[in-house]
């Protein structure tokens, strides 16, 4: 798992700089101090959940989001078959801001399952989706918030001595096939419409759900 890291830290950084100008900054630092308390927990009690355990625990938290905005989509879509004036097509435009307490838990969750099991990136896409956000935006807030994440997963790593100068040599080539993947994949991304792309997202984080729940049950 230790040699994962740099290969996506390159990932998250290279998408940072191709999308600075996308980046919905503001959602990152509201989403950063519950992460890095999640980090910590998740460091000093290491052993004290198994990995399947957090496998199903961030299982059921994605499955709990997704059939929160599914509903919240079901409303919105009642909303705009009564509403004669269209207003509620504009609102679709804007930024939702995820609750504070959903923040929390998604923040403190997958900071602690980031080091167990790293996964956190299905929790955050779906609270990403949350926020229907346009293509580039969404991937441009990933790659910089994990960038983030991950240079303090390089850091603790490398104090604890899983993580060697060495490793990080092997990954050199690793790197250099993921940095071509995300030059090809940005121009892929902004060929996407909005609706196409969260309807992508959703089945992928649907798919992801069932897999951690199904790997965490047969784990147990």
């Amino acid at each position: 798992m230790s040699l994962a890291v740099p290969v996506l830290f390159a990932i998250d950084v290279v998408v940072m700089v191709n999308y600075n100008k996308k980046v919905e900054w503001p959602s990152i630092w509201r989403l950063l101090p519950p992460t890095c308390f999640g980090v910590f927990l998740g460091s000093r009690l290491i052993g004290t959940l198994t990995s399947a355990q957090a496998k199903l625990l961030v299982g059921t938290i994605i499955s709990g989001i997704l059939l929160l905005n599914l509903w919240k989509e079901v409303q919105a879509y009642l909303a705009r078959d009564t509403d004669k004036t269209g207003v509620s097509e504009v609102s679709d435009q804007k930024i939702v801001l995820p609750s504070l307490w959903l923040t929390a838990t998604v923040g403190v969750v997958g900071g602690f399952a980031t080091i167990l099991t790293n996964s956190m990136g299905p929790l955050l896409n779906v609270y990403l989706l949350s926020m229907k956000l346009d293509p580039v935006v969404f991937v441009g807030t990933r790659g910089a918030f994990f960038t983030f994440v991950n240079v303090y997963k390089i850091t603790q790593r490398m104090i604890s001595g899983t993580l060697t100068p060495e490793l990080i040599m092997t990954c050199v080539p690793l790197m250099v096939y993921a940095i071509v993947g995300v030059a090809v994949s940005s121009f892929i991304v902004k060929q996407f419409s909005k609706s196409v792309f969260m309807a992508m997202e959703y089945t992928l984080m649907s798919l992801a759900a069932f897999k951690l729940l199904r790997s965490g049950l047969q784990s147990a």
